[in-house]
């Protein structure tokens, strides 16, 4: 168990340059709250995003039953009865 002097990094990357410096730089405490701004911002983004494909596959499938609906009803009834 790390003592109360102990820090620990964790470094995202394979191999020690530059990135890890610069990651290093932007994850330090005094970043917090820009990092939690960024990360709402950016999660905000994304839930944005699916519920608009969400939207977009709904009004497809909505669009798919219209004209299901539409060709059943202009096809005659003894047709229907070759389906079923």
């Amino acid at each position: 168990m790390p003592n109360a002097q102990t820090l620990e990094f964790i470094v995202p990357f394979d191999i020690l340059d530059e990135r890890t410096l610069t990651h290093a730089m932007r994850t330090q405490k005094e970043n917090a709250q820009t990092l939690q701004d960024e990360m709402e911002v950016h999660n905000r983004e994304i839930e944005q995003s699916a519920y608009i494909k969400m939207q977009e596959e709904l009004k497809h499938l909505d669009d798919m039953m219209k004209y299901a609906n539409q060709m059943g009803r202009n096809v005659a009834f003894t047709k229907r009865r070759q389906w079923i």
